[in-house]
């Protein structure tokens, strides 16, 4: 009896310490890559300089019977005004994790891709709230032309760092509906809409509520 009720307070105590770790990854601070990897990637496509930058930050989880590769953006974040669809009380769909991945060749990066729960609201406030980066070290703005394909419109942006360089970013939604989420690929040279296979070019702007 004296052991059991020396080990029940030793149990109870580790079961709460698993809650609160658990609590505190699930409100874990932003771990997007911050400028230096921006910077870095605009610079080179090395890999042996640009992935320790952009990865340094990322976490493994087990989702769906396989182990993923994310970052996080601030939980705060996870409403209507960053998830076009946004469902309060569907956290599956609707989280502040980005899943990472990246396409090399020949020891070059040719995209990092971040992908999202649910399809963003991309303006261009929610640019630096959810990507944790400064205005006066990275700017965005939105070019005059999109990808076009039956039920999938693919706005295209520019980043431009303070070191001059720039960056861009394609935004593809997929189809656009309720159903599907955001992959923002990330570019040293902005590909054509033939190539990334993602339909015709439109001289229009595609995000009519970037600036926002």
């Amino acid at each position: 009896m004296k052991k059991f009720i020396l080990l029940t307070p030793i149990f109870f105590l580790l079961a709460s310490c698993a809650e609160l770790t658990s609590l505190a990854n699930s409100f874990r601070p932003h771990t997007m890559p911050d400028y230096e990897f921006y910077e870095k990637f605009s610079e080179t496509a090395d890999i042996n300089v640009v992935l320790p930058i952009a990865e340094k930050n990322l976490t493994t989880i087990y989702e769906n019977g396989v182990n993923e590769r994310v970052f996080s953006f601030s939980p705060l974040f996870v409403n209507k005004k960053t998830f076009t669809w946004y469902q309060p009380d569907d956290s599956y769909n609707f989280n502040n994790k980005v899943w990472y991945f990246n396409e090399i060749k020949k020891n070059k990066v040719q995209w990092i891709k971040l992908s999202f729960s649910h399809v963003l609201s991309l303006t261009k406030s929610n640019f630096y709230k959810i990507f944790n980066v400064s205005p006066n070290d990275i700017t965005i703005n939105q070019l005059k032309k999109h990808c076009d394909s039956y039920r999938r419109v693919t706005p295209l942006y520019i980043l431009t760092m303070k070191n001059g360089k720039n960056l861009y970013i394609v935004e593809d939604m997929g189809s656009g509906s309720a159903g599907s989420s955001s992959n923002l690929f990330i570019f040293r040279k902005l590909p054509t809409c033939g190539e990334f296979e993602l339909g015709k070019t439109i001289n229009e702007y595609g995000n009519d509520f970037f600036n926002q």
